[in-house]
């Protein structure tokens, strides 16, 4: 598995590891390789990286990263994804230096969000990390969602999470006042 993927250049480092562009040696394309030590996790954060390959291997949709593989090589695990070349919202945002997007591309981009969400929900898969560095753009402006590693996947459209997770600034308001939310379909 691992022969099928060429690290080209490092994107970042988070919490559980590094991010890399590297190209698919099967698709011949461009790619990015989540490279996580496991040996250096603990069983909470083990679960979240599973929990990541396991949603992405269930998402179909256009506006959400598309999972390409996921491999161990050397200690860690790997999780092979698509590459959106336009970078994250987050960085897209502050290159504009406060000028304004138009209101044709917010409600671009707006539209596209909803549909990835919608279709994660109809899945009972709930996101909870939902945030502009977590949202990808191509060069073409289409929106993808990415980055599930602390998702939850619901039982039903009636099962309820209340979790306090997710990132402090973004949290939802049934999250700040500590009720249970459940998924919409």
């Amino acid at each position: 598995m691992a022969d099928n993927f060429q690290l080209l250049a490092l994107l970042g480092t988070g919490t559980f590891g590094e991010a890399w562009v590297a190209k698919s040696r099967k698709h011949d394309e461009k790619c990015v390789v989540k490279v996580i030590n496991i040996l250096r996790l603990s069983e909470r954060e083990l679960d979240q990286a599973l929990t990541e390959v396991s949603v992405l291997g269930r998402m179909h949709h256009v506006n959400i990263v598309r999972y390409l593989d996921a491999y161990v090589h050397n200690g860690a695990l790997n999780i092979a994804m698509e590459y959106a070349d336009g970078g994250d919202l987050h960085k897209k945002i502050c290159d504009q230096k406060g000028v304004p997007f138009t209101r044709e591309v917010i409600m671009d981009w707006f539209v596209q969000i909803c549909m990835a969400l919608q279709y994660v929900h109809k899945q009972n898969i709930l996101h909870r990390d939902l945030k502009s560095q977590n949202i990808f753009l191509t060069s073409k402006s289409m929106i993808k969602v990415g980055d599930f590693g602390i998702a939850r996947i619901l039982k039903d459209s009636t099962d309820l999470a209340v979790t306090t997770i997710g990132t402090p600034f973004y949290l939802s308001p049934e999250i700040c006042q500590k009720k249970p939310y459940p998924c919409y379909n």
